[in-house]
């Protein structure tokens, strides 16, 4: 009975051992399995989704890519258009009609011309009284800078260049609404970079526009309008109107 106690004892170590050593070895090998297994993480083009981050430096990217709002640029003011457009067709008005979607851009260059050419100092675009009135040769100047850019079918100029005047005539008179509403009533200029030419008169523009008459002339027409009951609706691409309720 000794000896079998004492074989059944050194049995049990030799398995024992034998058992850790299997386990070591199996330890070991999975060891360089994960080390491996890392090891072709890190080279794959996704690794860096697995690396451990600070959380710190990675919300404000979060932040920045999930909440805040995307934003267009601030458009600057209308620009010449390159080249020159073919113009086939005339309405009996002479404005152009053809091709289809011609009139935006006509009126747009039409506005840009007459930003560069007419100084704000002239009041009115014609009148009896010719002290304030844009010449005939400034005027002649934004004709020949629009056929620049337009070509007209044969023979109707005389009836394109009147519509035109007519039409650069509205855009002077708004721009200079545009000035006084935008930039003076709110104690601020125009970016000059834009208009250039027209800086020199801003000073002299500003002192007609804050003269009494013209105060009281504003007056005037802000109860005008607000008696209206029929505003104006129109674009550069057609041409609307508030109907009464009797007409809709």
């Amino acid at each position: 009975m000794g000896r079998l106690g004492l074989f059944n004892s050194r049995h049990r170590k030799s398995v024992n051992k034998d058992a850790t050593a299997n386990v070591e070895a199996y330890n070991v090998e999975a060891e360089g399995e994960n080390q491996e297994a890392e090891r072709r993480e890190d080279d794959s083009p996704s690794a860096y989704l697995n690396q451990d981050q600070d959380a710190e430096e990675v919300a404000p990217d979060v932040c920045e890519a999930t909440l805040e709002p995307s934003r267009r640029g601030k458009c600057g003011p209308n620009k010449m258009p390159k080249g020159r457009t073919l113009i086939n067709e005339l309405d009996e008005l002479g404005e152009p009609i053809d091709h289809v979607g011609v009139m935006g851009p006509y009126k747009s260059t039409c506005g840009v011309i007459v930003k560069d050419n007419i100084p704000i100092k002239y009041r009115v675009w014609s009148a009896k009284d010719k002290t304030w009135v844009v010449l005939d040769s400034l005027k002649e100047i934004c004709w020949d800078k629009l056929k620049e850019k337009y070509i007209f079918p044969k023979g109707s100029e005389e009836v394109a260049k009147k519509r035109a005047l007519f039409i650069m005539s509205n855009s002077f008179r708004g721009w200079k609404g545009d000035l006084f509403r935008g930039h003076m009533q709110k104690g601020t200029e125009p970016d000059w970079k834009y208009f250039p030419n027209q800086q020199q008169y801003w000073d002299e523009f500003m002192s007609f526009k804050l003269s009494e008459p013209q105060q009281a002339l504003s007056e005037k027409n802000k109860v005008n309008s607000s008696q209206n009951d029929n505003p104006h609706m129109i674009g550069s691409h057609g041409y609307f109107r508030k109907l009464p309720e009797c007409e809709q």
